[in-house]
């Protein structure tokens, strides 16, 4: 067998587990503690650095998230029974938590049953357990008898009908041949004047666009 000689101008390619023959030159088979990267090469892994000891002891597994706010950071550690906020060089950051709160985030399995998502400059942690519940706040229906009605696509030869209380209360037929008539700003035009002419007065219809908006006075 003669010698086959190539060179490999570097190693970007990165792991690969494909068969030999379909390997490109530049992939490795294994990486073990080596970093890749295009400015620098191949090189060490940076070591991992102890820069604190954030708890001293700890029941359960918690649950860890990482909040990053421009150029700062933090770890949240959440253990089942109380929420801790760390910086990156390890203080412990003052926080305040409202007394509903903690029952909210209390349980016995935090890195299962807890979970959080950083939008912004909020941080929302939800608890997989808990049942959602609505707020006893209750807010006024401005519109307690109307529908919006949205005229989603035009098109040829096509019947539009609006019904309420079981009647047709508006209805059009689309022509076979004009373009303009199947426009969905033109069929919503069309159904609101039939619809203000058949609801009467007791009846408020108006549209924007090809949307219709129809409420009983």
């Amino acid at each position: 067998m003669s010698i086959i000689r190539d060179s490999i101008s570097n190693f970007m390619g990165g792991v690969s587990q494909q068969a030999d023959k379909i390997i490109m030159p530049n992939q490795s088979k294994l990486l073990e503690n080596q970093l890749l990267d295009v400015v620098e090469g191949l090189k060490k892994r940076p070591p991992s650095k102890n820069i604190a000891r954030l708890r001293n002891t700890l029941s359960v597994h918690p649950y860890i998230h990482t909040m990053i706010k421009e150029d700062k950071a933090y770890q949240i550690i959440l253990d089942g029974s109380s929420c801790y906020v760390y910086d990156l060089a390890g203080v412990q950051q003052t926080i305040t938590i409202e007394e509903d709160v903690l029952p909210y985030i209390t349980t016995s399995k935090p890195l299962e049953d807890l979970y959080a998502i950083t939008l912004a400059d909020y941080t929302f942690i939800l608890n997989k357990t808990k049942q959602v519940k609505f707020k006893s706040d209750t807010y006024p229906n401005a519109y307690p008898y109307s529908a919006l009605i949205f005229v989603k696509q035009g098109n040829y030869a096509t019947d539009y009908k609006i019904t309420i209380n079981g009647t047709v209360a508006a209805s059009i037929t689309t022509s076979e041949v004009t373009a303009s008539d199947i426009k969905t700003t033109t069929i919503a035009s069309n159904l609101v004047t039939q619809l203000t002419t058949n609801l009467g007065a007791d009846w408020t219809v108006t549209s924007q666009g090809s949307s219709i908006f129809v409420s009983i006075n």
